[in-house]
C-alpha cells in the first residue's frame, strides 16, 4: 500500500501517541500494522518490540513447561499445544533455539489410543 504524504505524516506523527507500539496504532488508524511498521522503518523509528525485545516474551516459568513438555510429548508439538495452550509456532520457537528435536516420525506401531492422545 503507497500512501500519500498526508498519511504518512499522519503515521509517522502517531509514533508518539502509541510509544511505537504497532497494533495499538493499528487498531485506531486506518492503515495495517504492516503499513504502519514499514512508515516508522523508513523514519528510522524503532517499534516497541524492537526496542525491547522482551516485551512479547513469555514468562521464564511458562517457558520452562515448554522445555518441559519436550520430554513429556517426546517432540510432539501438537500434542504439547493442546495440552499447554500455546501456538504450535511458539512452542516449535522455543524448542529449536535450544535445538531439540521436533515431532517424531510417524510410527505406525503406536496404538490408536497413543495415536489419538
Amino acid at each position: 500500500m503507497t500512501l500519500s504524504r498526508k498519511e504518512v505524516e499522519r503515521v509517522i506523527e502517531a509514533y508518539d501517541t502509541y510509544n511505537g507500539i504497532v497494533n495499538a496504532a493499528a487498531q485506531d488508524l486506518p492503515f495495517s500494522a504492516i503499513t504502519i511498521k514499514k512508515y516508522w522503518g523508513r523514519a528510522k523509528l524503532e517499534t516497541a518490540y524492537e526496542k525491547d525485545k522482551s516485551i512479547n516474551r513469555l514468562p521464564d516459568e511458562r517457558i520452562e513447561k515448554i522445555f518441559e513438555a519436550h520430554t513429556t510429548y517426546k517432540g510432539d508439538t501438537s500434542k504439547a499445544c493442546k495440552h499447554l495452550g500455546v501456538t504450535r509456532a511458539t512452542i516449535i520457537k522455543h524448542w529449536k533455539r535450544e535445538n531439540l528435536p521436533i515431532d517424531p516420525p510417524n510410527d505406525n506401531t503406536a496404538s490408536l489410543e497413543e495415536r489419538v492422545i
